[in-house]
Parts: structure tokens; C-alpha cells; sequence
């Protein structure tokens, strides 16, 4: 059954009213949007649904991605949020639009194919997974621009003292690495380790352990050395408080 703007699904006496939206998987690969962002984002605007990702070939036997968010309400409200210009508005960018909402579009959604035994690579398309599943640890450029865009999504104030190093919430030094620079973690110390609170994160797990095994960089009270699965639980609306940023 079709609403204005709705699909209507019907159970007894109960209605849910689906919206779909498409989401411009260019714009989440050009724009490195994590997916947490914008799940977060969602949240934030009171907003339940599902949000499904698509994965297929075409007649070339090229890869195909297809996202959407399919918002479900259980009644209309004439005031309800314009869920497309509040995303859009926030990443500055058409990230999100809203799609014909009939069942045959529904159906395009949701149908899956049987498996089989092809299988084919998606080398080309790899970066919209890495961008939406947590950041881009392979590449520190990317990396930068997704954490400073966290920082600003958590209201974290922040000053960028260059491109990999951060001064957050007026007591953090934070510095990104690919690699095990222990020249560069030293000079770090030397400048600020009396004065705050630093978190040094080591993008390559191999290094990370390196660094570790290597005890070059002592266990201090006021430092902490991540890794990315350190980083993937870290709580940027936690940073102020003590007992996050000490050692146990």
C-alpha cells in the first residue's frame, strides 16, 4: 500500500511507513565517511531503520555498490525531520536521497541471489569498505582526514599542530604514525610528555608490536601507545575524563 513519500506495510491493525533513501556511495568514498559517523549522525536525529549495502555485478561483470537507508516510522507527522538536507547539510555533501518509495524498489533492495562458486574481485572498490566499516588505517592521509572529522562530529575541540599531530581538549598531544618512528616518538617526549597527557597511534600493527617488544618507550603514567584495535574502543567523548587517559 502507498502513501505521499511512504510504503505502508500492514499487520493487523498495525502500520509501519518506510521511507528509502539512497545513499551516494561516491560521495562515501570521496568524502571518507565512516560508517559509525554516520550511524552516529542518525542516532543523534532520532532516526530508526535499517541500512543496507549492496554488492553485484552487471552485464560487463563489473562491480556494482548500492546503498540505502530505509527509515521506518510507525505513524506520518506533517512535521516530520527532513532526514536528506539534515545529512546533507552535515557532511556538506548529497549523501543522501530520497527514493520512489514502491514495492518494486523494495523488492530490488532486498532481493538476494542463490550462492554460487564465482567469484570475483573487488580490488577496485575496496576503499568504501575500509571508509565505511571503522577508518582507513591503510592510508595515513585518509586516516587524518576521518579522525579529524570525528573530532569535529563529538564537538571535540581540537587544534591540528600538523598534518598527523593533534593538541585535543586542551591536555592531549596525539600523534598518528604509520610506523614505528622512534625518532620522532622521542622528540614528541622530549617537547611535551612533562607538560599533557600524549596517545601515540601506530597504524601497522607489526610496528605497533615492534615498539612494544622493544620497551625503547617505557609504561608512564600519562602516555598511552594504540594500536588500531585500541583506537577502533576509543570513547572521543570520554577524552576529558582521568581515569581514561592514565595508565591502569
Amino acid at each position: 500500500m502507498n502513501q505521499p513519500n511512504s510504503l505502508v506495510l500492514k499487520c493487523g491493525d498495525n502500520l509501519k511507513f518506510i521511507q528509502i533513501h539512497q545513499i551516494n556511495c561516491d560521495n562515501l568514498k570521496n568524502q571518507m565517511i565512516p560508517l559509525q559517523s554516520l550511524l552516529k549522525a542518525l542516532k543523534n536525529l532520532n532516526q530508526k531503520g535499517y541500512m543496507i549495502f549492496n554488492v553485484r555485478t552487471n552485464n560487463r561483470e563489473e562491480i556494482e555498490t548500492n546503498a540505502y537507508f530505509l527509515d521506518i516510522k510507525h505513524d506520518l507527522d506533517s512535521n516530520v525531520l527532513n532526514i536528506d538536507k539534515e545529512i546533507n547539510q552535515l557532511y556538506d555533501c548529497e549523501l543522501f536521497k530520497k527514493s520512489n518509495p514502491n514495492v518494486s524498489n523494495l523488492y530490488r533492495i532486498l532481493w538476494r541471489v542463490n550462492i554460487s562458486d564465482n567469484f570475483y574481485t573487488i580490488n577496485n572498490d575496496a576503499d568504501i569498505f575500509f571508509t565505511l566499516n571503522h577508518f582507513n588505517f591503510q592510508d595515513i592521509s585518509k586516516f587524518n582526514t576521518q579522525f579529524v572529522k570525528n573530532l569535529q562530529l563529538n564537538n571535540v575541540d581540537y587544534y591540528r599542530l600538523k598534518p598527523n599531530l593533534f593538541f585535543i581538549e586542551e591536555k592531549i598531544i596525539f600523534l598518528i604514525l604509520e610506523d614505528n618512528n622512534l625518532k620522532e616518538i622521542k622528540k614528541l617526549l622530549e617537547h611535551f610528555f612533562s607538560q599533557y597527557f600524549i596517545f601515540i597511534l601506530i597504524l601497522n600493527q607489526k610496528e605497533h608490536s615492534k615498539l612494544i617488544e622493544s620497551n625503547e618507550v617505557g609504561l608512564l603514567d600519562n602516555l598511552k601507545i594504540l594500536n588500531f584495535k585500541d583506537f577502533a574502543m576509543l570513547d572521543f567523548l570520554e577524552l576529558h575524563k582521568e581515569n581514561l587517559l592514565k595508565n591502569t
